[in-house]
């Protein structure tokens, strides 16, 4: 044992006197401060309770640390939990200890004891884990909160992008999960499909919220890689945290069942006679230009990380071989020769043999985020017709991102279409009240803002004498998935997703879910030119640990190829012209 006591003063029967710690001696069942709510009904108020350590719990950067604790007698009672949190106590699993402390709840939902005064009772045999089979029903999740479980249910990782963020990796019962706008209407609909996502699904997460894979206890070293989206998974045993929704604190290694690494897929074959390829690139920056100005404000932190993060857009720009890019967080430094989009243009025209210049802005103005849309095309391919375009007011005179558009001639058939580049306002909540507030629906916060965008994009498209709409093709991150109002205002006026929705598709994962955010909208006419469309694989269903960032990843994983270029699949459009 090796808890401090602080002493505690308890209120009985009105007054104040100093409780002794005596192990064995009657005390608050732990059922009894769980309860069977969402929040216990003894919040604030003094208590003592006794059990045994199940795990040892550590979140240096956040100062939380404690000790999970579980009841010596349950109550067999199957509503409510018979585990709680103990904040501020160091023992180890197996001892049993008795706490004297006050009820809270740690971030409104995880119902804790904070210590004030701990005493050693000696050693216990830890509890049989409780078996747990997903989707888990009713109220179900809230009675084993704080407990020893084991999912005993099939399960498989859904998403693994957050586990370059602290050791952490999403799993599910069945199929893999969907963001519910993807699929369903924003609404009650959505709202059914969340509640069902999070029935089945848990975030996995290790005893002490590193940041460094090498110290993650739950992910073999025998295995010599990460997890993968779709890879099954058992041996689930854990406490069950209640902090940023469920999490399994697991405290047994897992056991993956499938050993070898999941292979980047290929790039999708050519089809058609041009070829348009949308892609956020995640914080292109440059720096000064002349390998100075590190650390940038959103991307590298040092040349080193923004060489590699080059290398791997050129590897994966080069694997799809491009008529025209629209390209979205680009920094927003203009298009001269010491700009992050040219240096781009430079290394792919020399990793590829092709040619690739990029669009200037008309007057030079991008607008005033940090970073920018962009176009870029090959000479061989095609060839500009009339200027490029952008909309700097109205909803794109801030958080929208200003459109860039511009007409293309192709050489080989003499045909002409415009491309837009968009990039709409996240979902981030942060200034957003009122109507651009998160509704409840699905859609997020500034969902009318990226409505507001898309309908003054279609009257700008409309009014523009030298965009013709019809042979208009919309590309880029709209931060909507497939089923909100964003992409559906388009489709009202006369837009066609050029990417078959005969099954959910994806471009990113957000929390285990995925969701097409990047989307490719074509014109009435040139909607019937579109031979293929569809997303390439390489970033969402791996982990951030594979990216460009130094520290973000154990020494060796890191290769110069397209695997994890960014955190959005690229869309890829082949067009017959």
């Amino acid at each position: 044992m090796r808890a401090a006591g602080l002493g505690l003063l308890l209120i009985l029967g009105g007054c104040q006197t100093q409780a002794p710690l005596v192990c064995g001696e009657p005390a608050t069942a732990i059922s009894r401060v769980q309860g069977n709510d969402r929040r216990s009904e003894l919040v604030g108020q003094q208590v003592i309770v006794e059990g045994i350590v199940t795990a040892a719990y550590r979140d240096e950067e956040n100062r939380v640390s404690g000790v999970f604790l579980q009841s010596l007698n349950p109550d067999n009672d199957p509503q409510t939990s018979d585990a709680l949190f103990a904040l501020g106590v160091n023992a180890d699993s197996g001892e049993r200890i008795r706490v004297a402390g006050t009820v809270t709840e740690l971030e409104n939902t995880l119902t804790a004891v904070d210590s004030r005064r701990v005493e050693a009772c000696g050693e216990a045999e830890l509890p049989a884990p409780s078996p747990v089979f997903l989707p888990l029903r009713g109220r179900h999740i809230e009675s084993l909160e704080g407990m020893l479980i084991n999912v005993t249910s099939d399960m498989r990782f859904s998403g693994v992008t957050r586990f370059g963020g602290a050791g952490q990796a999403v799993i599910v019962a069945g199929s893999r999960l969907f963001s519910p706008t993807e699929v369903a209407e924003p609404g009650r609909i959505a709202g059914e499909m969340r509640t069902n996502n999070l029935r089945r699904s848990m975030t996995l997460d290790d005893l002490s919220d590193q940041r460094d894979l090498s110290e993650v206890s739950w992910w073999p070293d025998s295995v010599g890689r990460l997890p993968a989206v779709g890879e099954t998974v058992g041996n689930l045993t854990g406490v069950l945290d209640h902090r940023a929704g469920y999490r399994l604190r697991l405290t047994e290694t897992v056991t993956p069942a499938q050993r070898s690494p999941k292979p980047a897929p290929s790039p999708p074959a050519r089809t058609g006679s041009l070829r348009v390829v949308g892609f956020n690139v995640l914080n292109l920056f440059n720096g000064d230009g002349r390998g100075g100005g590190f650390p940038t404000s959103r991307g590298a932190r040092t040349e080193a990380e923004y060489r590699r993060q080059q290398r791997k857009l050129v590897a994966a720009l080069t694997a799809l071989n491009a008529d025209i890019l629209a390209l979205q967080e680009l920094e927003n430094d203009g298009t001269g020769p010491e700009s992050a989009a040219a240096e781009l243009a430079q290394a792919l025209s020399e990793a590829s043999g092709r040619e690739y210049r990029t669009v200037a802005w008309p007057g030079g103005r991008r607008g005033g985020d940090q970073i920018a849309v962009g176009l870029m095309y090959a000479a061989d391919a095609v060839a500009l017709a009339g200027s490029a375009h952008t909309k700097l007011d109205g909803p794109f005179d801030y958080y929208n991102r200003p459109p860039l558009a511009q007409t293309f001639r192709h050489l080989k058939s003499g045909r002409s279409l415009a491309v837009v580049s968009l990039h709409l306002k996240s979902k981030g909540c942060g200034e957003a009240s009122g109507d651009y507030a998160d509704q409840r629906d699905g859609q997020g916060c500034w969902n009318l803002k990226r409505v507001e965008a898309a309908e003054a994009l279609a009257d700008w498209l409309d009014s523009e004498d030298e965009l013709n709409a019809s042979e208009t093709l919309l590309v880029g991150d709209f931060n909507a998935y497939s089923r909100e109002d964003p992409v559906l205002t388009l489709t009202r006026r006369g837009f066609r997703s050029a990417i078959a929705r005969r099954q959910p598709q994806y471009s990113y994962v957000f929390r285990g879910a995925a969701g097409s955010l990047d989307q490719a909208l074509a014109g009435r006419t040139l909607s019937a030119r579109v031979a293929a469309a569809g997303y390439w694989h390489i970033n969402a269903d791996f982990p951030a640990w594979l990216d460009y960032r130094q520290g973000n990843r154990p020494e060796g994983l890191f290769k110069s190829d397209p695997v994890r270029s960014s955190d959005h699949d690229p869309v890829v459009i082949d067009l017959s012209l």
